[in-house]
């Protein structure tokens, strides 16, 4: 029984918090949240890494985190390259950083408020709703909110946002419309 706990203790431990984890993780996908990816199944191969048969650490593959990686880089690298396109066809300004301002966005229906970092030319991303925008100056100076909502074989939307203020309305979400504000702040208000 020693020599069974002094085995195979460290990969049962390892193994039950791992298993936590991916329960967790599935059950999170399924409410539309997005649980905690990876652990789970980084601990499992851990754990059966810890004993002397090891082979049962792919079994950290039932892990959805790994299973999502192709996904994001495929789906990243599409997304990165519309907004490359829209970028170069309005001879957009390089991609700048603003200390002293901020991008505040702001979910009224799940009275949600984001505050991020204002920087030009930067894909910023909203899971519920699903949403990327990238706030961009032109050559003249002139400011715009490129906009994509998501929704298959639609265009890039592009709106002026010299104002620093933008509402986005009827973005779809878990059968519900959603809304999204965007506005520029100064740092020093937030």
């Amino acid at each position: 029984m020693n020599d069974f706990i002094s085995q195979y203790g460290l990969c049962i431990l390892l193994c039950a918090i791992g298993l936590f984890f991916v329960i967790m993780t599935y059950g999170a996908y399924f409410s539309g949240r997005s649980g905690v990816p990876f652990i789970g199944g980084l601990l499992i191969v851990i754990g059966f890494l810890t004993t002397p048969v090891r082979w049962p650490a792919l079994f950290g593959l039932i892990d959805p985190g790994y299973w999502e990686i192709p996904y994001f880089i495929i789906v990243g690298s599409i997304r990165n390259k519309r907004f490359a396109k829209v970028y170069s066809e309005r001879d957009l300004a390089e991609k700048t950083t603003d200390d002293l301002k901020r991008v505040r966005i702001h979910i009224p229906e799940t009275n949600e408020e984001l505050i991020r970092p204002y920087i030009t030319r930067h894909i910023y991303e909203l899971r519920i709703p699903e949403l990327f925008f990238s706030v961009c100056i032109d050559k003249a100076g002139k400011r715009f909110i490129l906009v994509d909502k998501c929704i298959r074989g639609a265009e890039i939307e592009i709106s002026e946002f010299d104002e620093g203020r933008i509402t986005l309305t009827a973005l779809k979400a878990d059968k519900a419309d959603m809304t999204v504000e965007i506005e520029i702040t100064d740092s020093v208000n937030n």
